[in-house]
């Protein structure tokens, strides 16, 4: 080989490792910020006959989805704030939540759904479920409030 396509070569090739499009799709993304607002009640249909029964759900999270066929490995946990309201039946839930842009993807959507800890069955039983909420909600700058209601009832 010529050593008149070596720089030129060399140059390529360190552009190409250097500078991948996964980071000048990061670089695009970092000066995004989203604020989600996502509010909501939790119902089981069982009797509440005691205080673990009243509070039939844990905890509530906001997860934007980046992994492939339902894979959750890729996928992130956001920054939030959550209350719950335990005095109101069903269970309220309120979120506040930021993003800064799309994972690897990058289709310009974010995917988000609710991971609910919850025990809605007739034997105090922990479980997890997963919920979309959204199946593309646009990556922007602003504030998206959205609302969902949820059936957590397992069936024994």
């Amino acid at each position: 080989m010529s050593s008149q396509y070596f720089g030129p070569i060399l140059l390529l090739l360190l552009v190409l490792f250097l500078v991948t499009p996964t980071d000048a799709w990061r670089e695009k993304k970092d000066n995004i910020t989203t604020h989600f607002v996502v509010t909501g009640k939790l119902h089981c249909d069982w009797p509440k006959e005691n205080e673990d029964q009243a509070k039939y759900v844990k905890w509530v999270e906001l997860w934007e989805s980046d992994s492939a066929l339902g894979e959750r490995w890729n996928d992130d946990h956001l920054t939030q704030n959550l209350t719950m309201y335990y005095d109101r039946y069903p269970i309220e839930f309120r979120i506040e939540a930021v993003d800064h842009g799309d994972g690897f993807i990058g289709n310009d959507c974010y995917e988000l759904y609710l991971r609910i800890q919850h025990n809605c069955a007739p034997q105090v039983n922990i479980e997890i479920k997963d919920e979309e909420i959204t199946p593309c909600t646009p990556v922007r700058d602003g504030t998206f409030e959205i609302y969902k209601s949820i059936d957590v009832t397992r069936i024994v």
